[in-house]
């Protein structure tokens, strides 16, 4: 499967990085590697299914993974390798 990515930092992309609507598929990664679905904490074994769930219920299938810059590459290797799990092609990755 190619994951179609696309990165960005905040405050310097061409055009408002907000997510359109409150269905948006967002997941952020803290400093600390806690890692949220929207606003609410999850383990990231979580990822796959919550994903699925929300594009059965009509959210678009394209993530907005939100990084912090001090965050650890692993972290994010994980929830990417979560994200191809539930067969979501699209990922902008944002970067704090």
């Amino acid at each position: 499967m190619i994951l179609g990515l696309y990165l960005f930092t905040a405050g310097k992309a061409p055009f408002n990085l907000k997510a359109p609507n409150k269905m948006a598929l967002i997941l952020t990664v803290s400093r600390d590697d806690t890692i949220y679905f929207r606003n609410s904490k999850f383990a990231v074994g979580q990822t796959s299914e919550l994903l699925q769930s929300a594009v059965r219920h009509g959210s678009e299938a394209k993530v907005y993974l939100r990084v912090d810059a001090r965050a650890q590459y692993r972290s994010v290797n994980t929830l990417l390798d979560q994200i191809r799990a539930a067969k979501i092609e699209k990922v902008v990755l944002i970067t704090d």
